[in-house]
C-alpha cells in the first residue's frame, strides 16, 4: 500500500515547481514596473485650472518682458514642469501663494525670484 502523505508531499512538490516556474518571470516583470530606475523622476500632476492659472499669469509676465507669445509659454510650459518633479499640487500652492507676497522681482522673468529656480533649465531666447 502507498503512503498516503509520500503522495501528498509528492503532489506538493509538483504544484510548488509549476508554481515557481510560472510566477519567477511575472515577479520579476512587476518588480520592473514597480521599481522604476532610480535616475527616473516621477513628476506630480497638478488640476487643469492649477496648470491654466500658472500659465495664464507666467506668460504675461513673460510677454511684458518682450518674449514672443511661443517663448513665453514655453517657458512657463517647462517652469511648471520643472515645478511638478519637485512638489505636489498642495506644496504648488503654497509656494505659488508666497511668491505672490514677495516683494523681490526677477528682471528677467518679472516674475518673483522665489520661482527662478524653476526656470533654470528653460530656454531664455
Amino acid at each position: 500500500m502507498v503512503n498516503p502523505l509520500s503522495l501528498m508531499s509528492g503532489a506538493l512538490l509538483s504544484v510548488g515547481l509549476v508554481g515557481v516556474a510560472t510566477f519567477a518571470p511575472l515577479s520579476a516583470v512587476s518588480a520592473a514596473q514597480f521599481n522604476p530606475a532610480p535616475s527616473v523622476k516621477m513628476a506630480y500632476t497638478y488640476s487643469p485650472t492649477l496648470t491654466n492659472r500658472y500659465t495664464s499669469g507666467c506668460t504675461e509676465k513673460l510677454r511684458a518682458k518682450g518674449k514672443s507669445m511661443s517663448q513665453a509659454q514655453q517657458m512657463c510650459k517647462c517652469s511648471l514642469k520643472n515645478m511638478q518633479v519637485q512638489h505636489t499640487q498642495s506644496q504648488a500652492i503654497g509656494i505659488l501663494v508666497k511668491a505672490q507676497f514677495s516683494g523681490s522681482t526677477d528682471p528677467r522673468t518679472g516674475l518673483p525670484t522665489t520661482l527662478s529656480k524653476y526656470f533654470s533649465t528653460c530656454s531664455r531666447a
